[in-house]
């Protein structure tokens, strides 16, 4: 008797355990019972995620039940839509990760589809899209997205979940000579979007925005002068189109010259690079093959030069003579036999550099004397091989005897409250000047691709320029759309001869946002604009922020009688807006003015 009852319990528990080994569910757990779904996930085929070799704990995905095959939101079963199961286990055996993420089958025999993707995300929007931001590459499992599709009924609840990888991995292999290590370096790859969607529909990526350094994760090598760079990266785009930047300290290689290549979605893509101080060698292709990933088309980046060494002592940026002019020496450091050479701004006479040099050395900046206003003017320092020039910017003050001149100058009167008037039909101007007149300017003002023009409006309040920068007229202003922006042409400035100008002008908004330019011609059919930098910012948590720029310098040719300005506003919150311009001169305006 005993003997028949012991194998009794033996068959019973083989029983128990061959039914265990496709999925045994626990009766005790409400997120793990007979008739609710489970999944068991694979990558490659092999139940492995991501940039690893297992799934990790606590890893989740977000799942989509359906009654036909295509996620189009008309077919979502009993609103399972992004639920979040999770793995405690590094097999890839997926639970609803609460009750409320439990999808249950309807019926014995009922077929329903899945569409998954991995890492789980509650910023899944309506139209199926899985925003992905690369920018941060650690972790990597965070970005590594998988997604896919899969069948099952309620006679085997567990469904097999195949994953496919939906972004390209790219290896850098680093070696390196004339370096004591490697240790500390840093890879990122520019020129690439950093910000992208995928579409959990079909695969595909959209909205690819947002290019900018993305920094690689870094790992040692074999030796002191080894290291891999792993990065993943959105599919479809050229590589060929990418700057590898190579910091060490103080040394720097670009790879600038990386051979077409296109990203593929699954691929891993392999490079070899040898950084080197001194020279630019072929070495021989080492591409690599990234499991579970597939090999993708790599290549050699060849031998990499550092950008040499130049800069100035004290990182200096700026200089200022009075208005008696006089010499400043600037010091400069640069590699042993790297020839470099300083350059004054071209079309500026009364500005010069006297010699370059090789390595360390001393270069002077000459300036003569001031009989006008206050000027500006660049010298730039360059070397072969340095990519990035030095600019230096010189000042000097005006001569105190120098007599101002209003070239020009438009507040923009007071307009009637209430009252937004176009450009065309404004009749309100009030512009002043220190010559005869200004009779021939003209004002034009559009809306940015589409219909009407900007107008001019009373403003008050925070829309007012008054009691915000010195001088500010306050009343009216210019107001661009605050949907699509605009331009505004002031034309056919008279400057009775004069050639070195000074143009300030208020406005609410920052550099980001108003451009402006000038022309020496007709001012609108023209095309020789020349954009007129300056930087003005807006405090944070401020929506709006008048200031006073300038004086902007602008500098015409010998025989010029007119200028014309062109003010442009991007699209902003409650819209650009400027007043107060204003162009002045100290050069001596011909007779007759």
């Amino acid at each position: 008797m005993k003997k028949n009852l012991f194998f009794a319990v033996a068959i019973m528990a083989a029983m128990l355990f061959t039914s265990c080994i496709t999925v045994c569910h626990d009766p005790e757990n409400p997120l793990d019972r007979p008739g609710q779904v489970s999944f068991t996930g694979t990558v490659g085929g092999t139940a492995t995620r991501v940039s690893g070799t297992q799934w990790t704990p606590g890893d989740a995905i977000g799942v989509f039940a359906l009654t036909a095959p295509v996620l189009d939101g008309n077919d979502i079963f009993e609103g399972a839509t992004n639920r979040r199961f999770t793995t405690s286990t590094a097999t890839g055996h997926f639970l609803p990760a609460t009750e409320s993420d439990i999808i249950r089958f309807p019926v014995a025999g009922t077929t329903l589809h899945f569409v998954a993707y991995y890492p789980h995300s509650t910023a899944v929007t309506g139209a199926f899209g899985l925003p992905i931001n690369v920018t941060t590459q650690h972790p990597q499992r965070s970005i590594d997205v998988l997604r896919a599709v899969g069948t099952g009924t309620n006679t085997a609840s567990n469904v097999t979940l195949p994953f496919q990888r939906q972004m390209s991995q790219v290896i850098i292999n680093v070696t390196a000579s004339d370096v004591l290590t490697l240790d500390g370096l840093v890879v990122s790859i520019e020129g690439l979007a950093r910000q992208g969607t995928l579409n959990l529909v079909n695969s595909t990526m959209t909205s690819l925005t947002n290019t900018g350094a993305i920094q690689t994760i870094v790992t040692p090598g074999a030796t002191a002068l080894a290291a891999t760079s792993t990065s993943i990266l959105f599919p479809t785009q050229d590589f060929g189109d990418a700057i590898v930047r190579f910091t060490l300290g103080t040394y720097e290689w670009i790879w600038d010259d990386i051979d077409t290549q296109t990203l593929g979605a699954g691929y891993s893509h392999a490079y070899t690079v040898h950084l080197s101080g001194t020279s630019r060698s072929a070495v021989q292709s080492s591409n690599a093959t990234i499991t579970p990933w597939q090999p993708g088309v790599g290549g050699d980046g060849g031998t990499i030069h550092r950008d040499p060494n130049l800069g100035i002592v004290g990182g200096l940026t700026t200089v200022s003579f009075d208005e008696t002019g006089g010499t400043i020496p600037i010091s400069v450091t640069a590699d042993v036999g790297l020839a470099w050479t300083a350059t004054a701004q071209p079309g500026q006479n009364w500005l010069r550099t006297l010699s370059g040099g090789t390595g360390d050395g001393t270069f002077t900046i000459e300036a003569d004397p001031n009989t006008g206003g206050p000027r500006t003017a660049t010298v730039t320092v360059t070397a072969a091989g340095v990519r990035q020039p030095i600019i230096i910017t010189v000042t000097q003050d005006k001569d105190p005897a120098a007599i101002q001149s209003l070239v020009f100058n438009e507040t923009f009167g007071t307009p009637a409250s209430g009252v937004n008037t176009l450009i065309a039909n404004y009749t309100g101007w009030v512009t002043t000047t220190d010559f005869n007149s200004q009779a021939s300017v003209t004002f034009v003002g559009t809306i940015t691709g589409a219909g009407g023009q900007v107008d001019v409006r009373l403003g008050t309040g925070v829309a007012s320029s008054s009691g915000h920068y010195p001088g500010a007229s306050g009343g009216g202003n210019v107001l661009f759309s605050a949907t699509n922006g605009g331009t505004l042409w002031i034309n056919n400035i008279y400057v009775c001869g004069t050639r070195n100008l000074l143009l300030s002008f208020g406005t609410n908004q920052s550099s980001a946002i108003v451009s402006v330019a000038y022309s020496y011609s007709d001012g609108v059919t023209s095309s020789n604009w020349y954009s007129i930098p300056f930087t003005k910012t807006i405090p944070d948590g401020v929506t709006s922020e008048w200031g006073l720029v300038g004086p902007l310098p602008i500098h015409l040719p010998s025989g010029t009688t007119n200028v014309s300005l062109r003010f442009t506003a991007l699209p902003v919150s409650f819209g650009a807006r400027i007043d107060d311009v204003t162009i002045i001169t100290y050069d001596t305006p011909n007779g007759g003015c």
